[in-house]
């Protein structure tokens, strides 16, 4: 029901990638690139926290779904060890067990777009890398890193 509300809401805001209601594509943001981007970003992390893996993933490259499998068992924020199979497991496991935000907002003036590849500096250090596919930014490396 949450997720259902959440798809809406953001179907208001932006352009859907699919008109298959039953799709996993995530809405493609309207706007410029950067903030396309920093929408994506805002997008995924939003999922990620409401631990709604299906959608988090869905904004993320192959790449990306597996690098959050390994990221996902290492953020410091855990109170417990996972063990996630997948991308989807990876978000909504670690959702569970934090009471911090995992991520943090982004703004399009943090974004570099270097032809099909852009970099979103962090607010702290480090940056966080999206590819375009297919004419749609996707994360291709989920956290922020130096």
């Amino acid at each position: 029901m949450v997720r259902a509300a959440a798809i809406g809401a953001a179907l208001l805001l932006c352009s859907c990638g699919s008109d298959d209601p039953d799709s996993t594509d995530p809405p493609v943001p309207d706007g410029q690139p950067r903030e396309q981007i920093a929408e994506t970003v805002n997008a995924m992390f939003d999922a990620w926290n409401r631990a709604d893996g299906e959608l988090a993933c869905a904004y993320m490259t192959a790449r990306g779904q597996r690098l959050a499998v390994r990221i996902a068992s290492q953020l410091h924020e855990l109170r417990e060890e996972i063990e996630p199979s997948d991308c989807v497991s990876a978000v909504e496991e670690s959702a569970a067990v934090t009471e911090e935000t995992i991520g943090q907002s982004v703004v399009p003036s943090a974004v570099s777009i270097q032809g099909e590849r852009a970099s979103v500096a962090s607010a702290f250090r480090g940056a966080l890398a999206m590819t375009q596919v297919d004419g749609v930014w996707l994360v291709d490396v989920p956290t922020f890193i130096d």
